[in-house]
């Protein structure tokens, strides 16, 4: 064999992992039937790469370095524009709905939101969080490098609900609105068209049977189910999550779910949303910060790996669970409608109690929104970085998202 072949049969197997990956997930993903669908068998896989963790690694390695070729093309094509803010608005809006469509980057994104799918990942995350900083602050310029730290945490968060709503039209004005925050000086925004947007296109009661008032009519043995399987979501996420032997586990048989829910899926969204919205806010709930500084420690350790228990890591634990929901709706519609009720959730204020600090006004919430994202993104860029432990630039990344909020962040931007 040549090695012109060899580098085809190579690349032919990279190409059938990524494809598997973005059509199935990376837990679902089967040694056989990617090489199948490659033409080979699967010893190159063994030859070539040296297992399955393996080849994965290098399937990021080959959406990192085309996402880097793709950031080339890409400057090269905005060289030369004047960066207006409302340009800048934009292209960060342009880039964040149709980047999330490319394979390459839903690869990036499994193994963001999936690490511990992806053993060993944590060197090419890094490049590729290296790399969209490089390549916003390219765009943004010195007088906006400020922002270019929260901006990349901020899109990675988006990008959870993104790949699932990229033509949902509420999303994208709530996108619309999160973005301009970051570019509009004060005096030159327009009226914030969230409210109004949430207000046409959504009513509470659309959520029907996922929220609390379901759960509340569930007999006791199948609400304690709901309850374990919700702390089961938080604590692991929803990768690996079989319905069927956490019922077992639980000496719940699978017909009693049916009979309450009517399917299996509805039952993991009221765990889901029971999770998001009741437990985890039950958990890292306080009251007690009376100053700013006690406040920021507060959020440096939501953003933190710490454990739970050292009161740490919560929205690492809701960006996990945020970002594996984002993608499994990307292959059931089931979970699309979820997806869309927390993201105006976030808009709302509804998701950010955490973030609020009581100097901030209750008209803020929209300003809230976009500090609790980039903070959400920072958590999961520590989690999938494996980073953390230094408190210093913790605390420095947490005040540059508040500076965001209080507008006391960097020079002022050109109109």
């Amino acid at each position: 064999m040549t090695e012109k072949n060899h580098a085809d049969t190579q690349q032919a197997l990279l190409d059938s992992c990524r494809d598997a990956i973005v059509q199935e997930g990376v837990e679902n993903l089967s040694l056989r039937q990617l090489a199948q669908n490659a033409g080979k068998s699967t010893s190159p896989i063994f030859q070539y790469f040296g297992g399955k963790n393996q080849l994965l690694l290098a399937t990021l390695k080959d959406a990192v370095e085309t996402e880097r070729v793709r950031h080339k093309a890409l400057l090269e094509y905005y060289s030369g524009m004047e960066m207006r803010p409302h340009i800048l608005s934009c292209v960060a809006q342009a880039y964040l709905i149709h980047q999330i469509r490319q394979p390459t980057m839903l690869v990036c994104m499994e193994a963001l939101y999936k690490p511990r799918e992806f053993p060993g990942s944590a060197t090419l995350l890094a490049e590729w969080v290296d790399l969209q900083q490089a390549f916003w602050g390219e765009l943004l310029g010195s007088e906006r490098s400020h922002l270019t730290e929260p901006l990349v945490a901020y899109i990675l968060a988006e990008q959870a609900y993104a790949g699932a709503l990229p033509k949902d039209p509420l999303f994208t004005l709530l996108l619309n609105e999160g973005l301009n925050g970051f570019f509009l000086p004060e005096d030159v925004k327009s009226d914030p068209v969230g409210a109004w947007a949430i207000e046409k296109f959504w009513k509470p009661e659309d959520l029907g049977a996922e929220g609390q008032g379901r759960l509340d009519r569930l007999p006791p043995a199948m609400r304690d189910f709901v309850v374990q399987l919700s702390v089961r979501i938080i604590e692991k996420g929803l990768c690996g999550l079989t319905l069927r032997q956490e019922a077992r586990e639980a000496q719940i048989s699978p017909s009693q779910v049916v009979y309450h829910f009517g399917d299996t899926s509805a039952c993991i969204r009221t765990a889901i949303w029971h999770a998001l919205l009741t437990i985890l806010p039950q958990k890292f709930a306080r009251s007690d910060y009376a100053g700013l500084s006690s406040w920021q420690e507060m959020l440096v350790g939501m953003i933190s790996r710490d454990p739970v228990e050292a009161g740490g890591g919560g929205y690492v634990q809701f960006m996990r669970i945020m970002g594996q929901l984002g993608i499994a709706a990307r292959h059931d519609p089931e979970f699309v409608p979820v997806l869309r009720a927390l993201r105006i959730y976030e808009g709302q204020g509804l998701l950010n109690r955490l973030s609020r600090h009581p100097d901030f006004q209750d008209d803020s919430f929209f300003g809230v929104a976009r500090m609790t994202l980039c903070l959400k993104g920072m958590a999961m860029i520590n989690e999938a970085l494996e980073r953390g432990g230094d408190g210093a630039q913790e605390r420095q990344r947490v005040q540059s998202v508040i500076d965001l909020l209080s507008g006391t962040s960097g020079p002022s931007a050109p109109a």
